[in-house]
C-alpha cells in the first residue's frame, strides 16, 4: 500500500496525504512547473496545463519507489502519483534547482520556526510535550 498520494484539489493546490505528512501547496500559474522536494530525494514537476489537468511528472529519482496514474480531462480528473518510501518532509520549490533567493527563503522561514519555540517559556514548552503525549496538563 502506498505510503503517500499526491494530487492536484483545485486550480491553485497540490495535496500530499500520508504518515507522518499530510500537506497542501498552493501554486498558480498558466505555463510555469512548481517542485516537490521529498526528504528520500525524489522531485516531481506540478503543472496545472491547459485543459485544466493537474500533470506530475518525476524529474528526480530517490529511494521511494512510484506510481503515476494519468489524469483525465473527459473524467476531469487530476494525475495522482504514489510514494512508498521513508520520506520524513516535503518541501515546494519554485525552480528544480533552486536559487539563491528560494534557500535563503526558506532558512528565514526556519528561523523565524526556530526562534518561535526557543523564545517560548519553559512551562508552555512543557504542556505542549505533555499535551502530545497524552497526558493532562494541570
Amino acid at each position: 500500500m502506498p505510503q503517500f498520494k499526491i494530487y492536484g484539489a483545485s486550480d491553485d493546490l497540490i495535496e500530499v496525504e500520508g504518515k507522518p505528512i499530510q500537506d497542501e501547496f498552493n501554486w498558480y500559474s498558466d505555463d510555469k512547473p512548481c517542485y516537490l522536494n521529498f526528504s528520500d530525494g525524489t522531485q516531481l514537476s506540478c503543472l496545472y496545463d491547459q485543459d485544466g489537468i493537474w500533470r506530475f511528472a518525476r524529474t528526480r529519482e530517490g529511494s521511494a519507489t512510484m506510481r503515476h496514474e494519468p489524469g483525465s480531462v473527459e473524467e476531469d480528473r487530476s494525475d495522482v502519483v504514489y510514494l512508498d518510501g521513508d520520506i520524513a518532509w516535503v518541501e515546494q520549490w519554485e525552480e528544480a534547482v533552486p536559487t539563491q533567493k528560494n534557500m535563503a527563503e526558506k532558512m528565514s522561514e526556519l528561523a523565524d520556526r526556530f526562534r518561535f519555540w526557543h523564545d517560548m517559556p519553559i512551562e508552555k514548552l512543557r504542556a505542549i510535550y505533555e499535551i502530545v503525549r497524552g497526558r493532562s496538563v494541570s
